[in-house]
């Protein structure tokens, strides 16, 4: 059975311009939220918000990987403001985005 979903392949560059937001996900690809969450558990074995979680997280890796400030990756990545993003950052990632960054060598003391 082939869908829209099944034809789209920039899933990651879509899910940053929906904001890594699930609601805006479903209404761009033009189906209900229901539909988008037995999609994503088939196609890629978790829910939407879990799949989006993950795609911001590597998606600010590699902001920090290139030195970029942590007030800036937040602002990127739709944080409300940086200290959501470090609590979300260590909670996927069992470490601080800052330490993070001191561990690829990228951020100097």
């Amino acid at each position: 059975m082939s869908s829209r979903l099944d034809r789209r392949s920039d899933w990651e560059k879509l899910a940053a311009q929906c904001d890594y937001r699930v609601e805006e996900l479903a209404r761009v690809c033009k189906v209900s939220r229901r539909q988008l969450y037995r999609f994503f558990l088939l196609r890629f074995g978790k829910n939407p918000k879990q799949w989006l979680s993950d795609v911001r997280a590597k998606a600010a890796a590699q902001d920090i990987a290139r030195g970029e400030l942590m007030k800036t990756v937040s602002s990127n990545l739709k944080f409300k403001d940086p200290a959501n993003f470090t609590r979300f950052y260590k909670r996927l990632q069992g470490t601080t985005p800052h330490k993070s960054g001191q561990k690829s060598g990228d951020v100097a003391k």
